[in-house]
This record gives structure tokens, sequence and C-alpha cells, in this order.
């Protein structure tokens, strides 16, 4: 009798993390059998001997070809009739399998769900810290129905998978693969749900130069997505609010009044009106993360913000350009 669930993982280069992804999944409190699949994509340190030693199944990769063809991988030998993805560097809280197993026997109209990161990174830098909490917060303003998937916590139907095509994996590292395969999904009709109980500890630690550059590529990709979608999507992610547009006009707007005043030819005034502005539409976040870790927090969390959308705002044009410049949506060139 084949499993309820298969966990498919992508690994590369894990070994720190790996170990707790496991440990996390063989807590799980679950009715019945799931099958866990690690796909090692040719890491450089021991992934495939610590996914060897937990007894899970291991597929390897020849070569290094990113997220979107270890996933595909790992679904090709999946036996279960749900395909789940998890991140290697994610620890999912207890009973999220049972979650996911129940929403899927009483809701046949949905093909695929995605989950969140828990609020408080485990991580005790503020690169990390920061970072976590500007991905939950902003998931959790999107509806209960969602029109992109996510691949660090998300689950499909295998036949909705297959009806896809999978994960495009002209996509370098893990990229925009999970965000492309959720519009393809909701273009179909293919409907995706948003579970907030549906959460793990994200263990990743970011540096400042991984997380600018993380946010930098998303950028460039989203953008050159949502600008070539075929049609404009009516369950948009929790990040594409006015407070937040507001907040990336104002950062684009910094940069320029700050290009103008450091070639003298403006003053300080227009900088400072931009970052009054950028900071009064994110008063919201500001005072979520308040309340979470304090002020103290926070003094370290708005320079953070502001960088972010600062790289985010220059990822948005460059992504522009790259579409203007007739550059692959999958995004080969590290820049456009």
């Amino acid at each position: 009798m084949p499993p309820a669930v298969s966990v498919v993982i992508p690994a590369f280069n894990a070994g720190a993390t790996l170990p707790a992804c496991l440990a996390w999944l063989k807590r799980q409190e679950f009715p019945g059998e799931f099958e866990v699949i690690v796909v090692d994509d040719a890491s450089r340190d021991d992934s495939a001997g610590l996914a060897e030693a937990e007894g899970v199944r291991l597929l390897r990769q020849p070569e290094n070809r990113g997220a979107a063809a270890a996933r595909n991988l790992g679904a090709k030998s999946a036996r279960a009739e749900i395909l789940f993805f998890v991140d290697a560097d994610v620890a999912l809280q207890p009973r999220v399998l049972s979650r996911l197993l129940r929403f899927f026997e009483s809701h046949p109209e949905f093909a695929a769900a995605v989950g969140t990161y828990t609020a408080l990174s485990p991580r005790r830098d503020a690169c990390s810290r920061y970072h976590n909490f500007f991905t939950f917060f902003h998931h959790d303003l999107s509806g209960d129905r969602v029109e992109w998937f996510w691949g660090a916590i998300g689950a499909v139907r295998r036949e909705a998978f297959q009806a896809v095509g999978g994960f495009d994996e002209r996509y370098a590292g893990a990229a925009a693969e999970d965000i492309q395969f959720g519009y393809e999904l909701s273009e179909r009709g293919g409907r995706i749900a948003y579970l907030r109980d549906l959460a793990g500890d994200h263990l990743h630690p970011f540096t400042l130069r991984s997380m600018l550059w993380n946010d930098y590529r998303k950028a460039v990709l989203g953008a050159k997505l949502y600008l070539t979608r075929r049609r404009p999507g009516r369950h948009r992610h929790g990040f594409s609010n006015s407070a937040n547009a507001v907040a990336l006009a104002a950062a684009f707007f910094l940069i320029l009044s700050l290009v103008s005043f450091l070639l003298g030819e403006g003053g300080l005034l227009a900088p400072l009106v931009c970052l009054a502005v950028f900071i009064f539409a994110s008063r919201k976040f500001y005072r979520f993360l308040a309340e979470r870790l304090g002020f103290f927090f926070l003094a370290q969390a708005v320079p953070l913000h502001l960088l972010s959308f600062l790289v985010i705002a220059a990822g948005t044009v460059m992504g522009l350009i790259g579409l203007a410049l007739g550059r692959p949506l999958h995004g080969k060139s590290p820049w456009l």
C-alpha cells in the first residue's frame, strides 16, 4: 500500500540543517505512513551521508542542477498522491503532516497548499531574525486562497503536479521556480490554499550579503514573472499591498535623490522626505516587530528593512530592463 504523503527534500550543501529537518519529521504525529525522499544536488559536504544515516530514501544528482530539478527528480520516484516539498533548512512543527492530509481529504477542490515559517527564527543574529519576520509577516497578509506556490513548505496533488509539468528546471539554484509553478497551476484552474498552521522553523543563517543578494535576485525574477503573466491574478501575495508599493517607490526615489546629492545636484531635503515616507508606509510592520521582540530589535531591523527595499527596488528596475532587452525569464544572468 503506498504512503499517504511523500516528503521531498532537495539538499545542496545542507549538512548544517538537514539533520534537524529530518529529526523533526521523525517526530511527526501522523496516523498513517509517509515516506521521506532526500535529493542530494551534488553537494560538496556530507549531506548525502547524513541522509543515509537517517535511513530515508536518498537520490543523487550527478551534477548541481538546482532546486527545481531536484524536486522534480524526487517527485518522479515518490509513491504517494500528495507530494509535500520541504526545504532542507526547515524543521516542521508537530502534526503538520496530519493537518496537511486532513486538509486534502476534506477539500478535494484544492490542488495544492502552502504553509509559512514560524514567526520567530531559532537563529539569534539580526539578519536571520529580520528576514524570517519579514517572510512571516507578508505571508500572513495573504488570504486563505493564493496563486503562488512555495517550495520551502508546499504540497500539491500528484495529478496537478504532472499536469503543469513540474518545476521549470531552467532556473538556477533556488529562485522563482516555485512562484512560476504556482502561476501555471492557477492559470490551469488549480486552487492553492494558504494554511497558517502548516508551519516550520527556518534554520537558514543569513549574513547581510546573502540576505541582500537573495532579495535582489528574487526581485529581478519576480518582476519578470509578474509582468509576463498571461492574466492578472485575483489572489495576490501578501507582499503585494499598497503600503509596500509606497515603500518601494520611496526607496527608488531615495536612491535617485541620494545620487543627485552626491553629485552636488540636490540637497538633503529630498532624501529625508523619501526616508520619512518609507518609514511611515512601513509602520505596521515595525509595530509588529516591536510587539514581538521590542524596540532594541526594531532599531536593528529598520536599517535592514531599508537596505532590503533599496535592493528590491534596484532588482525590480533591473528586471524591467531585462524584459526590455529580451533576457529569459529564468534569469541565468545574475543581474538581469
